[in-house]
């Protein structure tokens, strides 16, 4: 006699991971928007100066993004703009919430939660999307105080997803100036599911070990993250040779 085959279930779908860095303005030259993690232009046209960068990523348990827009005071008043931005997406999508007691209901409402670090511009974020099961639970209202959350109903020992989207955004338009902003959100902090006693959550591709996010949390912000230090990054020492420098500035980019 042949044994009998059971159902197997099919295994949860692989984690999504991606971002997206664009700078854009007056003469710049890179323009578009890719899938990288880091984008940087400069220009520089008679007497005007422009410069960005961005930077995005996504991984298991977090994501960063970073911009820089900034103007020379020469460019104005004849006008121009310089945009930057970042957005970082994960899904996870082996999130499975499990029963310490066979007896305990085979449904159980728990909050799922991302933290914002202290050092995101939470005014400045342009996109915030995600949540647990789909992807419209979280929005930007919802992040101004730095945690989003979600409380739902939901079934154990089945695979759940769980989805963020978040972005930040840089723009000088018709002004001379610098911003620089930076965000970055996270599983970390506290737990990811808060759960009633007999149930833990848990996920391999998001390194959640009993309800707990414990993996590493990274940023994308440059070191050193002043304009200052970035500046020295974008812009070339040709500048310097059409009397571009002064102030602090000549430092570092004249040297």
């Amino acid at each position: 006699m042949l044994p009998l085959c059971g159902v197997v279930a099919s295994p949860a779908p692989a984690a999504v991971y991606s971002q997206v860095a664009q700078v854009s303005g007056s003469g710049l030259g890179d323009n578009g928007a890719g899938d990288g993690t880091t984008r940087t232009a400069q220009a520089s046209t008679a007497d005007k100066l422009f410069a960005g960068s961005a930077r995005a990523r996504s991984a298991a348990g977090f994501v960063s993004g970073y911009v820089l827009a900034f103007a020379d005071s020469r460019a104005f008043p004849s006008g121009g703009f310089v945009s930057a931005k970042a957005s970082a997406y994960l899904q996870i999508n082996d999130v499975v919430i499990s029963r310490t007691d066979p007896n305990l209901p085979d449904t159980v409402e728990t909050t799922f939660q991302i933290s914002f670090d202290e050092n995101t511009d939470l005014d400045r974020l342009t996109t915030i999307n995600g949540g647990l099961g789909n992807s419209d639970d979280f929005d930007l209202d919802g992040a101004r105080d730095g945690l989003l959350d979600v409380t739902k109903t939901v079934p154990v020992d089945t695979p759940l997803s769980i989805f963020l989207t978040a972005g930040i955004g840089a723009t000088l338009q018709s002004m001379p100036g610098q911003i620089e902003a930076s965000f970055t959100a996270s599983l970390g902090g506290s737990p990811v599911f808060l759960l009633p006693d007999g149930y833990v959550a848990n996920s391999v591709d998001g390194q959640i070990e009993d309800s707990w996010y414990v993996g590493p949390v990274g940023s994308v912000v440059p070191e050193p993250s002043t304009l200052t230090g970035l500046l020295a990054v974008l812009l070339p020492a040709l500048l310097c040779r059409r009397g571009f420098c002064r102030g602090d500035l000549s430092e570092f980019l004249c040297s």
